[in-house]
Order: C-alpha cells, then structure tokens, then sequence
C-alpha cells in the first residue's frame, strides 16, 4: 500500500470515527433522537419533575428533561433560560453548548434553536420552582 493510499485511509477512519462519536449528539434535522434513558415531559405545572433539568423556551412552555442520555427535539426550542434541577450536562444548538450543573434557580440564556440536551447523570436534592 503507498503513503497516499495509507494517509487517505487514515482520513477515512478517521471521519468515521468522529461520525460514530458525535451521531448522538448531532443536531436534528427531521424527528427526534433519542439515546439512553432521558425522558422529556411538559415540567410548566408547580411541581411537576421538580428535580428535573427544566428549558423555559420563546414558544413551547417548560420542557423538561430527567434521567441520563441525549434526546434531540423535533422542533428546535427557542431557549430562554434553564435550571439544572439536580442533573448535569449540556444543552447545543448550531454554534453554541452551554454546560450546565445541579442548581435551584433558573439561569437566563437566550441562546435559539437548542436541537439536543445531554444529561451525564444526577445527585443531590436541587429542584426547580
């Protein structure tokens, strides 16, 4: 095999190494995603999943988000603030991620179109309100 055909290999594992990686996080184009265990439940009600990561959006309520994995929504959510309840993650759209950590207040963001949440896991008592 020549260096050419070794380095052009080498890119393609590479790319395709990357894709296997990034595919459950990738932004959403047609339908959700969904990998692991994440659930999603409309968290606009008092008391509703309390200890769940709650997204007040521009024009779908209070989406919420609980339990670990990534979850891609069919239609990009205007966000507007977020409030970790007792979970840690990230939340992305195009051209941003926002980390986030357990809290009990919700944190003003105004980032558009957040296509996918990761939840890496929970602990503690923190909830939203």
């Amino acid at each position: 095999m020549s260096k050419r055909t070794m380095r052009v290999a080498t890119a393609f594992t590479g790319v395709a190494a990357c894709t296997a990686i990034a595919a459950p996080i990738a932004h959403a184009s047609s339908g959700h995603r969904r990998s692991g265990s994440i659930r999603e439940s409309n968290c606009a009600g008092a008391g509703t999943h309390p200890t769940w990561l709650h997204v007040a959006s521009q024009n779908y309520g209070i989406p919420c988000y609980g339990f670990r994995g990534s979850y891609s929504p069919t239609t990009e959510i205007g966000m507007r603030a977020e409030c970790g309840g007792n979970n840690w993650g990230f939340l992305s759209g195009p051209g941003w991620v926002l980390d986030f950590g357990a809290g009990n207040t919700y944190r003003f963001v105004n980032h558009a179109h957040m296509d996918t949440v990761w939840i890496g896991g929970w602990g503690g008592s923190d909830s939203c309100s």
